[in-house]
């Protein structure tokens, strides 16, 4: 698939990164690891697909998948390219992919992952 068609989606994603990765070190005053990482691009990617899945009456090709997970993953890259790497990004794409064969799982599993960050960040905050 040609990508230079495809809508560029990285800076609007860097917004919704930053918050989220504001929330899940409670405003920046909590350390943050490559796994932490890894698994806020998995969950955020998941969700934007399925929210594309969902916009296009339940049919989100792969190469939507794969572009949406490239873009987050470049957001993510932007903001960590220390220790945000290539292979972060492939871990992402491979877990993203998992999640995609199982919507109503990967659903359930993003809204359990962001119930607790939002709790964790309620407590600490």
């Amino acid at each position: 698939m040609n990508y230079t068609n495809m809508p560029a989606l990285k800076e609007a994603f860097k917004q919704d990164i930053r918050r989220n990765i504001e929330r899940k070190t409670v405003d920046f005053k909590r350390n943050i690891y490559i796994w932490d990482l890894i698994d806020e691009a998995v969950y955020y990617a998941a969700d934007v697909c399925l929210e594309y899945y969902a916009k296009a009456n339940n049919n989100l090709p792969q190469y939507w998948i794969d572009h949406i997970v490239n873009e987050v993953c470049a957001g993510f890259i932007d903001f960590f390219s220390e220790q945000f790497t290539m292979e972060s990004s492939q871990e992402v794409h491979d877990r993203v992919n998992s999640m995609m064969a199982n919507k109503f799982a990967a659903r359930k599993s993003i809204d359990e992952y962001y119930t607790k960050v939002n709790q964790y960040y309620a407590e600490h905050f």
